[in-house]
């Protein structure tokens, strides 16, 4: 019952992402995918989309736990991170994720949509710079930067992503990546509450 609904919700998430962004690459060519992982890194659920994203997001989320205290992580938090040295896959993947509390406060899963950006704001567009000698000519690298506090935008953070991209739907795409986590720590809030933080974790 506990897979089935990650599964649904992952689907769910993913669908939300698809109808909302307004970024071809990420509505008509469905490169995102959403997926479950647990308070220790591990995966849990996943939702049909592009299986390279589905190595990324546990890898960028355990980059995350591992700096869960400096990065005081708390109920409405929503964090991004495109970095290849720590859990990503290219710059261009971006991965949104969002914690699940229980009531007690305990750390239960973590929500992550990953999706293929067009733009990273590096030397040339798209991401790719065939003479690039190092990353940084390719785009903004984000290991981990928090865009939501305890559910309120911070605009510095989020105006500064913006601002190192070309693309003018690259401000929709990153608000839709936001809420459809947020959409989703809902749904595994709701799930938490009626099975139990014990009876989620031993699924």
């Amino acid at each position: 019952i506990i897979n089935g609904a990650f599964e649904t919700v992952c689907f769910e998430v993913a669908t939300h992402l698809g109808r909302a962004a307004s970024s071809a690459i990420i509505n008509q060519s469905n490169e995102r995918n959403a997926s479950i992982i647990d308070a220790n890194g591990r995966l849990a659920g996943i939702s049909v989309g592009i299986p390279q994203l589905l190595f990324v997001s546990p890898l960028a989320v355990r980059w995350g736990l591992e700096n869960y205290q400096h990065d005081d992580w708390g109920p409405g938090d929503v964090f991004v991170g495109n970095d290849p040295d720590y859990g990503g896959g290219h710059l261009p993947d971006y991965t949104v994720y969002a914690p699940v509390f229980d009531a007690s406060g305990e750390l239960v899963l973590i929500q992550a949509l990953q999706a293929h950006q067009g733009d990273t704001g590096g030397k040339d567009a798209g991401g790719f710079s065939l003479d690039a000698t190092e990353i940084f000519t390719e785009g903004l690298v984000l290991p981990c930067l928090k865009l939501v506090h305890r559910g309120e935008l911070r605009r510095d953070t989020f105006d500064m992503v913006i601002r190192n991209n070309r693309f003018a739907t690259f401000a929709g795409d990153i608000a839709a990546m936001i809420g459809g986590v947020q959409f989703a720590v809902k749904m595994l809030q709701d799930l938490t509450r009626k099975w139990g933080s014990e009876t989620i974790k031993a699924a």
